[in-house]
């Protein structure tokens, strides 16, 4: 076994295939025959070593290569960064207006009007951000007599400013202590404004969908509830071991085999409701909510948000009803 191990040490350590004949992995573990005890021998040493053959060494003729190899690991369905950034939200890349520390107060309050901003970037050139301007720091200037019309004598100092690739909680947390942050790309240059308000929106858009999927379990819930055997929901229940004693327990899946058998479609009382289009209503939220999981920065589109929303009127409706 020794040549075996060795073999295996280096596949390990390259993640390379090598090409092996049957017969010398045969050879390998002291037989001469593809016998009951060799292949015993054979199947334990990839098993232990997490290494696969292919073709199968029963599958080809002794002499013909096949290939060992590290048996496949499971991968995610996408490789994204598992840390979401600050460059996911869309205020992010948007290039903002931004003022010169010597250009005039008119300038900026123009600029702020035209644009609906409450500040503005301060810059020393194209790519040094070295405050900002705001009509709360206009105002304040103004009441302390100032009456320049140069940026300068109403820029504040320890504006916050972040790269793109920030983690967006970090960034988040001071966001709201200090109503704002700007983005800048890797050279300086500023990409974005982020606000308290623009946190706000875009946690809506991504929480929304959240709440709507537990008001309809909730709903389902509801409907199930005393309506079928403990026997027959656990009967539902497809992964050995785990425990189902009530409602609660199920998955998304595991309601939709209830609503799809007809005993206990008739369990749950719906009779004046088309079994088949509930189902297929149901189908659908349940692959929204399971792509709603894997959390995408730009949130559901409007036809899901609308399935959703359809979802749990029609089960408001049913409740009312029963």
């Amino acid at each position: 076994m020794t040549t075996l191990e060795a073999l295996a040490k280096e596949i390990k350590e390259t993640n390379s295939p090598k090409m092996i004949t049957p017969r010398t992995l045969v050879a390998a573990v002291g037989y001469e025959k593809r016998s009951p005890g060799a292949c015993a021998l054979i199947d334990r040493f990839l098993k232990d070593n997490d290494l696969e053959v292919e073709p199968h060494y029963l599958d080809v003729w002794p002499d013909n290569y096949i290939e060992l190899r590290p048996k496949p690991k499971a991968k995610k369905r996408r490789r994204e960064d598992p840390v979401k950034r600050i460059g996911l939200l869309k205020a992010a890349n948007t290039k903002p207006a931004t003022i010169d520390n010597s250009d005039s107060l008119d300038k900026a309050v123009t600029l702020m009007m035209m644009n609906n901003y409450s500040q503005l970037p301060v810059m020393n050139g194209i790519r040094k951000v070295i405050g900002y301007i705001s009509w709360e720091s206009i105002g304040e200037a103004r009441s302390k007599g100032i009456d320049s019309n140069v940026v300068k004598d109403y820029k504040r100092e320890g504006i916050k400013v972040f790269k793109r690739d920030t983690p967006l909680m970090m960034a988040i947390r001071e966001i709201y202590k200090n109503d704002f942050i700007v983005v800048v790309e890797n050279d300086g240059l500023p990409c974005g404004i982020v606000t308290t308000a623009d946190v706000s929106s875009q946690f809506l858009t991504w929480t929304e969908p959240f709440v709507m999927l537990e008001q309809i379990e909730n709903q389902i819930r509801h409907l199930l509830d005393e309506k079928i055997f403990l026997e027959d929901l656990k009967s539902v229940c497809q992964e050995e071991g785990r425990e189902v004693n009530t409602i609660d327990d199920l998955t998304f899946g595991e309601y939709q085999r209830l609503f799809e058998n007809p005993k206990h479609w008739e369990q749950i009382g719906l009779k004046s409701v088309d079994r088949a289009l509930f189902v297929q209503m149901f189908d659908d939220v349940r692959n929204i909510r399971n792509d709603v999981m894997h959390f995408d920065p730009e949130g559901i589109d409007e036809i899901s948000r609308e399935k959703l929303k359809s979802m749990a009127n029609f089960l408001n409706k049913l409740a009312d009803f029963k």
